[in-house]
């Protein structure tokens, strides 16, 4: 079993734990002195990744995507109001099981370190198992986002296939979960949690947050705590996807995103839970520290620690943008943002293919000019969002409608 990957970069190189999930930075030296050991390069626990042309290396992003978000499948089953994808039905011709094998071949001998399963719902895919499996030969740390809503003849398959890491939306208590995730759902996603506690799974709670739910934090830290979930992950509603379609009202406005974000810093005092959402001026722990495998140095890990493979093979930097949707008539925006297809291109061919990912990685052109002036940049917050930007306007650096520095400094005064 591969336990630790050793994957060169441009300068040093990334030891990665596939036990603990974690992944270091390594200088120079101490990666010549790991990959020269006899010992280590004969251990079957240990992989070696260099690359082809070290000097050729892009200095803009990684070697390869540290974290690649797997969408497997648009099929679910539910139909949640706040869903970014819309997802419900499959796309015609989905990625096959082989195909989908072939692209975890690549993704390993690129050297990434975590595969992501999302959907929609992986779980509804009737070659799941033989997915999770295959991925788990190759050394992957497998983390999945899903809804929690499994059949009971499978919920015990699911949680001991090997994922690692169950990552399960939860929006409130029932009242409020269920608005937005369908009637019944709380009380089944609530059995799969306990249940994966008791089975001592790492445990993510991701939430939506809106006007509809900005009440329920101190529920779900609560819960969080009860079954030993490790993060609960906020995640400001945004205007894509189904949400723009049912719940644009319920989007928070600058100054209540900023309550939002101090009431958090009362919970952080009460609560085991580690509290994760963007934007996050008040918290202090810098960016790089705050996730074990993409560092977020210098921006958003979009396009350059990580990316995103649809049910398709079209492959992006971020889930949230028009990239996501094939039949989307918005051509310019898939142009700008999907980076190419894996049933056509191999993967490292698009990854260091710099044009296809220019928006994410030419930050003086497509980060906004006050975040990069910003002394919360880098530190406590990635800046702008191309995509959010392109969903307000059509540009590509515009200001972010959620950033609540001018308040924060309005009360110093």
């Amino acid at each position: 079993m591969i336990n630790y990957k050793v994957r060169e970069e441009r300068e040093g190189a990334f030891l990665f734990d596939r036990r603990s999930g974690n992944a270091e930075r390594l200088p120079e030296a101490q990666y010549l002195s790991l990959v020269t050991s006899p010992l280590l390069r004969k251990s079957k626990e240990w992989k070696f990744i260099k690359a082809k042309d070290r000097k050729a290396l892009p200095t803009d992003c990684l070697a390869a995507p540290s974290r690649v978000y797997f969408e497997l499948t648009r099929k679910c089953n539910l139909g949640c109001k706040a869903c970014f994808n819309e997802s419900s039905v499959p796309f015609e011709n989905e990625l096959s099981t082989n195909e989908v094998f072939e692209i975890l071949n690549q993704l390993a001998c690129a050297g990434t370190f975590e595969i992501r399963f999302t959907g929609g719902e992986p779980t509804t895919r009737n070659d799941f198992f033989k997915i999770i499996c295959h991925a788990k030969k190759l050394g992957f740390y497998i983390s999945m986002g899903t809804n929690g809503i499994y059949p009971p003849s499978k919920a015990g398959k699911i949680m001991d296939s090997g994922v690692d890491w169950f990552i399960v939306s939860l929006e409130g208590s029932e009242k409020v979960n269920d608005f937005i995730r369908g009637k019944g759902s709380y009380k089944k996603a609530l059995k799969t949690l306990k249940l994966l506690s008791k089975k001592k799974k790492r445990i993510r709670i991701n939430t939506v947050v809106g006007k509809h739910n900005i009440q329920e934090l101190g529920f779900l830290a609560q819960l969080a705590d009860l079954l030993g979930a490790e993060t609960l992950n906020l995640i400001p509603l945004r205007p894509y996807g189904r949400a723009a379609k049912l719940l644009s009202e319920q989007m928070l406005s600058k100054q209540e995103f900023y309550e939002m974000i101090k009431s958090i810093e009362d919970l952080r005092r009460k609560h085991k839970v580690k509290f994760v959402t963007t934007i996050d001026l008040l918290n202090k722990e810098n960016l790089s520290k705050q996730d074990g495998i993409v560092k977020k140095e210098r921006t958003c890990a979009a396009g350059v620690e990580g990316a995103v493979i649809s049910p398709i093979g079209d492959i992006y930097g971020c889930s949230y943008s028009p990239a996501s949707d094939p039949s989307n008539s918005d051509k310019i925006g898939r142009n700008i943002f999907v980076a190419g297809n894996l049933r056509e291109r191999r993967l490292m061919d698009l990854w260091l293919d710099h044009d296809r990912w220019a928006v994410f990685r030419e930050l003086e052109k497509y980060k906004n000019a006050k975040c990069r002036s910003c002394g919360h940049y880098t530190h406590e917050c990635v800046g702008s969002c191309p995509i959010m930007s392109y969903y307000q306007d059509k540009t590509l650096d515009s200001f972010d409608p959620y950033c609540f520095r001018d308040l924060m400094d309005g009360e110093k005064k």
